[in-house]
């Protein structure tokens, strides 16, 4: 079986089986003028069963540029589009056993009466495909007006512009071309003539055999599938945004791991709060000299009864949490080693589990003139991707976790994602796609995994996660005797 691409140049330049491995190989026919287009349509045969068609803007640009403006340059645009459904129409007439998907077009900044008339002609593009009333073609859009960014030519997309738009069209006629081509009668519907019974029922090529309704049921199962992924994507937006909003409002507060002490913490609970407090003033101290901000509670968190080295501190204000952050970060860069001890902002596990996910998808997404990178400490983490042209200026695209997994969470691989899984825990259970979508609760391995390794300032973390994402105990205090941590650690003596 043949599989084809009749593609323009940002199909040609961006697309390579190595880059899209989970799709299959394609084999790719750079086309950029109507004859030629009739020509390779023609020459397709039965054994071409999937062709993928990317080519529309090139003959209206070149109908549009040979006509002169106004009525002329409409009708000969209108003409070209016109030939161009034709030509499909007969050949997906012709091979009624193949599958066509027709790319509808998408913009040319260098063309103003182009970009003008862009909607009418992608609409008419779509339109005709739908009229063309075939089973075996149809048209999607592959990459969305946003994401459209060009080079300074204005014709060719970007490098990761490029790679969005062919995964765009890649995905979507995979969907098409899975799917089950039948046409459905009521009268096959009617399911009344069956009996239970623990025999096979009869096969067969007839109406109402058991073939016909398992293709049924495939297709059932097909757009169940699909629904779900979308209702998932859906609820992923509207958990991303309620977490974003709770984390803003926690802006003034910091977590602090891997805190060590050689002194024990009163028993007396009042006296407790104040010893949490004096020690994480001493921190702070030890951080920076010159903080003035004014811790007004610190919170002791839990796991299951069992002390972690985690504290959640309020501070006076949003400008105060960011000051002493970015004192322990620069000191950190400077080459200071503060042991286990690490400062972060205050947010919810999930967004913790979320910046895992953007980081594993970022590495993915580095290649070539393409870098990705995550900016983790913030209330809404976000996915960075850098390009550079040659001979152009850099140009960044950001995504929110909602836009980096629907777009780039094809390219993650087994194994991507174990920090992630390991962090979530049994927290997300049942709910693991509702929350980020590249994850279920069926992935194998990651629950409790026994690890041999010496604990570090990643356990501790992960146990602040853990404790941070059940219900706290009431007050600040400890069961069992303070333990403090047997490693290397930042010691504070009261």
């Amino acid at each position: 079986m043949s599989r084809l691409i009749i593609g323009s140049s940002n199909v040609y330049r961006n697309y390579s089986a190595a880059k899209f491995k989970k799709y299959g190989d394609y084999s790719v026919i750079r086309c950029t003028d109507i004859d030629n287009f009739d020509a390779n349509m023609a020459s397709l045969e039965d054994t071409d069963k999937e062709v993928i068609v990317s080519v529309i803007e090139n003959f209206v640009d070149k109908a549009g540029r040979a006509a002169e403006s106004g009525e002329v340059q409409d009708l000969s645009v209108e003409l070209v589009m016109t030939k161009y459904l034709r030509i499909i129409k007969d050949t997906a007439t012709r091979l009624d056993k193949s599958k066509f998907v027709i790319i509808e077009p998408i913009q040319r900044p260098n063309l103003k009466w182009y970009e003008d008339g862009h909607d009418v002609i992608r609409k008419f593009v779509s339109d005709g495909v739908r009229k063309a009333n075939l089973n075996n073609i149809t048209s999607v859009l592959a990459i969305s007006r946003a994401s459209q960014t060009f080079e300074q030519d204005g014709v060719h997309l970007t490098g990761v512009a490029g790679i969005i738009f062919v995964e765009g069209i890649l995905s979507q006629a995979k969907d098409f071309f899975g799917a089950e081509t039948l046409t459905i009668d009521d009268d096959e519907m009617d399911f009344s003539s069956h009996e239970t019974s623990d025999a096979p029922i009869p096969g067969g090529s007839g109406a109402g055999s058991s073939g016909d309704l398992s293709k049924k049921l495939r297709c059932m199962e097909q757009e169940g599938n699909a629904r779900r992924a979308n209702d998932n994507l859906l609820f992923a937006r509207m958990r991303e945004e309620l977490d974003t909003m709770s984390n803003k409002n926690k802006e003034d507060r910091v977590v602090i791991t891997g805190i060590t002490s050689s002194v024990a913490p009163p028993v007396d609970q009042e006296a407790r709060k104040n010893w949490l407090k004096t020690t994480v003033e001493s921190i702070f101290k030890k951080i920076s000299n010159d903080f003035t901000g004014k811790i007004l509670f610190v919170n002791q968190g839990r796991n299951n009864g069992k002390m972690i080295p985690m504290v959640e501190v309020r501070l006076d204000s949003v400008a105060s949490a960011i000051a002493i952050r970015k004192a322990f970060a620069d000191r950190k860069k400077a080459g200071e080693d503060f042991g286990r001890l690490f400062l972060a902002n205050c947010v919810g596990l999930a967004t913790r589990v979320r910046v895992d996910i953007l980081k594993a998808i970022a590495k993915r997404c580095t290649e070539g003139n393409d870098t990705a990178f995550v900016v983790a400490f913030t209330s809404r983490p976000m996915l960075h991707i850098r390009t550079t042209e040659t001979g152009g200026q850099p140009r960044t695209m950001t995504y929110t976790f909602s836009d980096s997994v629907a777009k780039f969470g094809g390219r993650l691989q087994d194994g991507d994602l174990e920090e992630a899984y390991r962090r979530a825990g049994l927290n997300f259970a049942g709910q693991m796609s509702q929350h980020f979508v590249v994850m279920n609760d069926r992935n194998p391995g990651f629950e409790h995994r026994s690890y041999s390794k010496k604990r570090g300032r990643d356990d501790d973390q992960h146990e602040a996660d853990q404790a941070r994402g059940h219900a706290r105990g009431r007050g600040y205090g400890f069961k069992g005797n303070w333990r403090g941590n047997r490693g290397k650690g930042a010691r504070f003596n009261n």
